[in-house]
């Protein structure tokens, strides 16, 4: 863009303000001139800041980056500039002429460009223009149908008013007849229309005291009534203890059912039905299993499940909801490969489960937290990979570590921590896959089933340690 040589011009001829101008005083410009002139100068004006603030940002910019090409430079010598240097003077000449070339084309390319942009904002000024003027001739038609209406309803606007005039002359006139007439009759009338007035405050007074206190008593009786409620609701449920607590069942009952929904509390887990042919409970508040059942012997080939909808209960959004559903529908396929026979088995093996999978998302969000990452499912193998992007800035690179989890690894985990695999694609800069991949390898195989916290964080973090050492 500096080096743009193709000569700016006013979308506007200069000529053409001078006359419009020179064809006006200061005094007798009408007001449609002055719409014309904002229409067609305040939408330029707004372009030539915004273009010049956009310029001004651009110039700065590539001021910034040219300093630190210049220092890039400075360490590293470019390819052009060797080849340049080793190359006979032949060669230099046929170098220069294809270098010439390029600049040559690379300034038309410019130039083109330029020219299409100049060439839309005018076509753009002269279609606000026209819309402007079109709207401006709406208005002046609007205003002469207002004109020449207002101008036919003026003279009988006027004889009403001469009139109403003539009318309230002679009403006057009468009213001062009556009052010579008889004044004094006149003046007892007010007086007596002064004492009904004030009569008539003071029953307005009473009224609205009395119904300020009907309002206070039904407040008041509304009150009561939610005391009542509340009341009746308490007795209710000390009763209910009451007679828990006299008979020994219900007691045994009681505790029994404290013992349970302490069990549940410990294993996120709430039942929520069991009938002959049907069990049904939560886990961790988040998803619901269904388990058909024949004499509460369970049929493991159509377990069924779905997500709860907890929006409304505060909880974090999921970063990750496909990677949850994946992970779902592998617990729901390994319970139904492992041929459970009791209730209590399957219920255990999904437990055992989703143990290992909430280890496994909870290591996926230590890794988010820092990195930006992304989960792949694959739905035929029930496997999946987390790729985080990792930036080294040491060596201005950028690579995306990929962690391959298959569905034994997930069952398995923490146990199955040695056999994750791991693969490293370079996104920027020079950064090498293979130390990158045998870093991040060397810390995964250093970690243990019960040394594991953070470990996918840690081994990139490891990673990025092998470049900032260079």
């Amino acid at each position: 863009m500096d080096e743009i040589t193709a000569p700016r011009r006013s979308s506007i001829h200069p000529s053409t303000t001078q006359h419009r101008r020179s064809s006006f005083g200061t005094a007798d410009v009408p007001l449609s001139a002055y719409f014309s002139s904002l229409a067609v100068d305040l939408p330029q004006l707004t372009l030539y800041n915004r273009v010049s603030q956009e310029l001004q940002e651009w110039i700065e910019k590539s001021k910034e980056d040219f300093a630190a090409d210049d220092e890039d430079a400075l360490q590293v010598t470019p390819e052009l500039f060797r080849e340049y240097a080793m190359a006979d003077e032949e060669g230099r000449r046929e170098l220069f002429n294809h270098l010439t070339l390029i600049r040559h084309n690379m300034r038309g390319k410019a130039r083109a460009e330029w020219y299409e942009w100049k060439l839309k904002w005018i076509s753009g000024l002269r279609q606000t223009a026209e819309e402007h003027i079109q709207l401006l001739e709406s208005d002046a038609e609007i205003l002469h149908d207002y004109n020449t209406r207002a101008d036919a309803l003026i003279p009988e606007r006027e004889r009403e008013c001469a009139a109403v005039k003539l009318q309230l002359e002679q009403d006057q006139a009468e009213v001062d007849e009556v009052e010579k007439d008889d004044q004094e009759y006149l003046n007892d009338l007010k007086v007596s229309i002064a004492e009904q007035n004030i009569e008539v405050d003071t029953l307005k007074g009473e009224v609205a005291d009395a119904n300020a206190q009907l309002q206070w008593i039904e407040e008041k009786l509304k009150q009561l009534e939610l005391e009542n409620t509340q009341l009746e609701a308490q007795a209710k449920e000390h009763k209910r203890v009451q007679n828990l607590q006299e008979s020994g069942k219900g007691s045994e009952i009681f505790k029994l059912q404290t013992e349970l929904e302490a069990l549940q509390t410990l294993h996120q887990l709430r039942i929520v039905k069991v009938k002959p042919d049907l069990f049904q409970f939560d886990y961790a508040s988040t998803v619901r299993i269904s388990i058909p059942c024949n004499d509460l012997v369970p049929r493991a080939s159509e377990i069924a499940w779905r997500r709860l909808d907890f929006s409304s209960r505060g909880k974090t959004k999921d970063a990750f909801p496909a990677l949850g559903d994946h992970l779902v529908e592998a617990t729901i396929k390994h319970v139904s490969q492992t041929k459970s026979e009791t209730l209590g088995q399957v219920v255990r093996s999904v437990i055992t489960h989703w143990s290992s999978c909430a280890q496994v998302r909870s290591q996926i969000r230590f890794l988010n937290a820092k990195f930006p990452t992304t989960v792949e499912t694959k739905e035929r193998s029930g496997d999946f990979e987390a790729t985080a992007l990792v930036i080294f800035p040491s060596v201005k690179g950028s690579a995306q570590i990929s962690f391959e989890f298959t569905k034994e690894i997930v069952v398995m985990w923490p146990s199955s921590i040695g056999e994750l695999g791991c693969s490293v694609k370079s996104v920027r800069g020079p950064v090498s896959q293979a130390k990158i991949a045998e870093r991040v390898l060397g810390r995964l195989r250093e970690a243990t089933p019960t040394e594991n916290q953070e470990v996918l964080l840690d081994a990139c973090l490891h990673a990025m340690e092998l470049f900032d050492a260079v």
